[in-house]
């Protein structure tokens, strides 16, 4: 199943010296994240606003799935977080 963003700027993600800002649609999040050299990534506990998104919003399935991510790569100005063992994977595409 492939989902596609609500808009341009509705799902983001920046990463800056051990913390990660994003966003959610209507939800902001933030938190720790410890990223390797191996492309391996751990996030720590996800602080996040809870208004509601649309029912069929990609914006929940990050919410939801964001701090499950295991992996991290960048291709063609791609950030692809993969989630653990078959389950997907969230990009971020930087146009």
């Amino acid at each position: 199943t492939k989902v596609t963003s609500d808009g341009a700027l509705d799902n983001w993600i920046e990463f800056r010296m051990g913390k990660f800002t994003a966003r959610a649609g209507v939800n902001r999040m933030h938190g720790n994240v410890a990223a390797k050299a191996d492309g391996t990534l751990k996030f720590g506990p996800i602080a996040a606003t809870r208004a509601a998104n649309p029912p069929d919003s990609i914006s929940i399935h990050l919410e939801k799935r964001l701090g499950e991510a295991v992996h991290f790569s960048i291709k063609n100005h791609q950030l692809i977080l993969e989630l653990p063992v078959d389950a997907g994977v969230l990009i971020f595409d930087r146009g």
